[in-house]
């Protein structure tokens, strides 16, 4: 009888942790995944912007070169480095290497 009682405790502790943890940490996970992504297209958005403008005004040196990112990507992944990181204006983009 004394074994039984902190064993059923334990049992139902855990099948409540269980039960509010997953559902719980789903909807959290996909909060976060939502505010990202979101802040992903804001921040492309702004980008976008910043470089329609320079377009507009035909100041073309301020824009980054759209091969640079993957000379440095190439480069260092036969370096054997397994991040990188390339500077655009004020943002930075991580550069994974396949």
């Amino acid at each position: 009888m004394t074994r039984r009682l902190p064993q059923s405790y334990l049992a139902l502790a855990l099948l409540v942790l269980v039960g509010l943890e997953i559902p719980l940490g789903y909807f959290y996970a996909h909060g976060e995944e939502s505010r990202f992504s979101q802040g992903a297209e804001r921040d492309a958005s702004m980008l976008a912007e910043v470089a329609e403008e320079n377009i507009e005004k035909r100041k073309l040196e301020t824009l980054p070169r759209a091969d640079a990112g993957v000379r440095r990507r190439h480069r260092r992944s036969r370096r054997g480095r397994r991040f990188g990181s390339l500077r655009a204006g004020r943002g930075t983009a991580a550069l994974l290497s396949a």
